[in-house]
């Protein structure tokens, strides 16, 4: 389970990086320098969204979050699988669980700042 997790990190790591090299940042003196701070900034993205460059940031705001929004659900998606696979017994946790879930992205979705 662990090394499926570091895959998919690396994965969106990766993603990351390609968006902030597409992004054509130019911070530093020479290109491996500019490639080391894209590499940086990708592994800040995994976690939260910052704006690289002067400007309107909407679209790349909402794509950003739009990527987020599908992994999670995505990940959601699996661990629902999985664990309604290994664990039938305990049907009444696992609803609890999907409840709650649907419950925390309600409130994240009706709470969260407009663009």
């Amino acid at each position: 389970m662990a090394h499926s997790f570091s895959f998919l990190l690396v994965v969106h790591w990766l993603c990351m990086t390609g968006w902030v090299i597409y992004q054509n940042t130019d911070f530093c003196a020479t290109q491996w320098e500019e490639r080391l701070y894209n590499a940086i900034v990708g592994v800040i993205y995994c976690f939260a969204y910052f704006n690289l460059k002067e400007g309107k940031s909407r679209y790349r705001i909402i794509i950003f979050y739009a990527i987020i929004i599908l992994e999670n659900f995505a990940f959601l998606f699996v661990f629902s699988s999985l664990w309604e696979a290994t664990n039938l017994n305990d049907g009444e946790e696992f609803i609890l669980l999907k409840n709650n879930i649907a419950l925390a992205a309600f409130v994240i979705i009706t709470t969260g700042k407009e663009i």
